[in-house]
């Protein structure tokens, strides 16, 4: 069962990225329509997956992560329209969606030949667009009518992009044999 519910989270995961990629890709990445098109789909994937990972109960990180996931999507809703900060916000936060797609690769092709090769393109693409996404995304926040309110929800996310990179290196086993695998 346990399998089960893994292998259902790790789709869901896969199906909301592509979902947000995708739809970014074809109406204009970070665009107002955009927005519109994807919080659906965000706000059930981040109910359903709190759920069936029961984070409540054993990963208080995640929960975190999904709680500021549907705040932001219950403060992007209120939006009318974009103003150029709120643009460069959503772009750069669309940006970050992308390292997401390639670990949910990794669940679905490990003990394969290309767990390896995923293994450093989802590190790869986590530090480089996390970090674009959480240098980027400041300017926009500071220069919006209600900062404070909105800041919080940044630091949040930094540091949860901290603690995550933090613990990839620290935790993955699996991450350490891939890079050795490759460049050792």
């Amino acid at each position: 069962m346990q399998s089960e519910i893994k292998i259902a989270q790790h789709l869901l995961g896969f199906l909301n990225s592509s979902h947000y990629v995708l739809i970014n890709l074809s109406m204009g990445w970070g665009s107002f329509i955009t927005l519109r098109y994807t919080i659906p789909m965000f706000i059930s994937y981040n109910i359903i997956d709190t759920f069936l990972g029961q984070y409540w109960k054993k990963d208080k990180i995640m929960l975190l992560h999904h709680f500021l996931s549907l705040s932001a999507c219950k403060y992007a809703s209120t939006f009318d329209s974009f103003t150029p900060n709120q643009y460069l916000l959503s772009y750069w936060l669309s940006i970050a969606e992308i390292s997401s797609i390639f670990n949910c690769f990794r669940y679905f092709f490990r003990d394969t030949k290309w767990e390896a090769p995923l293994d450093i393109t989802f590190v790869t693409s986590f530090l480089i667009f996390r970090s674009l996404s959480v240098y980027k995304t400041f300017t926009p926040i500071y220069n919006l009518p209600n900062f404070r309110y909105v800041f919080l929800f940044w630091l949040i996310y930094t540091s949860l992009n901290c603690y995550w990179t933090y613990a990839i290196f620290k935790y993955s086993k699996r991450l350490k044999k891939s890079y050795l695998k490759i460049f050792g």
